[in-house]
């Protein structure tokens, strides 16, 4: 397994599949997932409208788009409720869903973008640390070796790669200090 940060746009990300956050209260979606509605002809935004696709705490919806329109070809929208109740919690079981979902799709490899990693009154390397936590402890409730674990690559703007960073690395130490097996590439 290898963990990548990346600040390449996701509309030029070549992985299996990408996770992106979707708040219930963003209409239309903003940020990476605002992005990707558009290269996508507003495939998420008709999803919405029509109830498929709610924003959810804890919903997640696989999309398989068309490769001529976007280059991953699983898009995975998860749930993460009210922009104004995003919480590390709420990141920590988004990354385990992420991951859940991902694995039973069969993906080797997948981008995911921090949600809410711009937000003032959040602190990104914390938000960061528990999307990875969570993704790490389910691949490691999984029962695959780490050698097995998919590559993970989490996309973010560059100006905030450096924090991004910071919670990666703390999600590793406190996956090292509970797991003396685990060893990161």
């Amino acid at each position: 397994m290898k963990i990548n940060l990346t600040s390449t746009p996701v509309q030029e990300l070549w992985q299996e599949g990408l996770a992106l956050g979707l708040f219930s209260d963003e209409r239309p979606p903003r940020g990476y997932t605002g992005m990707v509605d558009w290269r996508l002809n507003g495939m998420i935004s008709r999803s919405m409208a029509s109830g498929r696709i709610t924003g959810k705490e804890g919903e997640t919806v696989l999309l398989a788009p068309d490769r001529r329109a976007f280059p991953s070809p699983k898009v995975l929208i998860v749930g993460l409720g009210t922009a104004g109740d995003l919480a590390p919690n709420n990141l920590y079981q988004a990354g385990a869903a992420i991951v859940n979902s991902f694995t039973a799709a069969g993906c080797n490899e997948f981008a995911a973008s921090v949600p809410g990693a711009a937000r003032e009154e959040l602190s990104t390397a914390d938000l960061a640390e528990s999307l990875l936590s969570g993704m790490l402890d389910a691949l490691g409730a999984s029962g695959r070796l780490s050698e097995q674990w998919p590559s993970i690559y989490i996309v973010e703007s560059y100006h905030l790669l450096r924090d991004v960073e910071r919670g990666v690395r703390s999600a590793i130490d406190g996956l090292q200090r509970r797991d003396d097996t685990f060893s990161a590439t």
